[in-house]
């Protein structure tokens, strides 16, 4: 099964990612969006696992995040992958509690490495993917609108938990499962 590990967002922002989601359709972009219930950071991708991996991981996220508090955290600004000039991925920062988060990721990382996973190539950036670009259609639309949005305050978030989730592609978009969920702060 498809798998990562996950910070989720609250349920109460989705009103507020999908107006933004919609002012990026509105740009006349090429976008995939992502389902505003499903927003989430990402801490580690982990891809195919099995049944026995998961115990492991499971694990593995037990130890690396043990003693680790929940924080607050704020969501706020737009940004984009890799810059403005070649979107690729747009999606909302963390401004308070980022450091948190890259700690968090940290461990999470340096655990799922010792257990057989592949490090992680690219610099850790605490982001929440809001879209996809799928092509350069309208460009500079999207880059006035991302401009205009680089300062929106999505909310302030405790972070409580990290979920260990299945992600199944389906033509309609990813279906998300929660397989595990590890209070922080144990």
């Amino acid at each position: 099964m498809r798998s990562f590990i996950s910070l989720d967002l609250p349920d109460e922002f989705s009103d507020e990612i999908e107006r933004i989601q919609n002012e990026l359709v509105a740009s006349g972009a090429d976008l995939n969006l992502v389902d505003p219930e499903k927003v989430h950071i990402t801490l580690k991708f982990l891809g195919e696992i099995d049944s026995n991996q998961l115990e492991n991981v499971f694990n593995g996220v037990k130890k690396a995040i043990g003693g680790f508090d929940s924080f607050k955290a704020s969501i706020e600004t737009v940004g984009v992958f890799p810059d403005l000039d070649y979107i690729k991925v747009i999606w909302l920062g963390v401004d308070k509690g980022s450091q948190e988060v890259v700690n968090l990721h940290q461990r999470i990382e340096q655990e799922m490495v010792s257990i057989g996973f592949d490090e992680e190539e690219h610099e850790f950036v605490p982001h929440a993917t809001l879209a996809r670009v799928k092509s350069g259609r309208n460009k500079e639309q999207l880059v006035e609108t991302l401009k205009k949005n680089e300062g929106i305050y999505v909310g302030e978030t405790t972070f409580n938990s990290v979920k260990i989730k299945k992600s199944e592609l389906k033509p309609e978009g990813p279906v998300y499962t929660d397989l595990k969920e590890v209070k922080l702060g144990g």
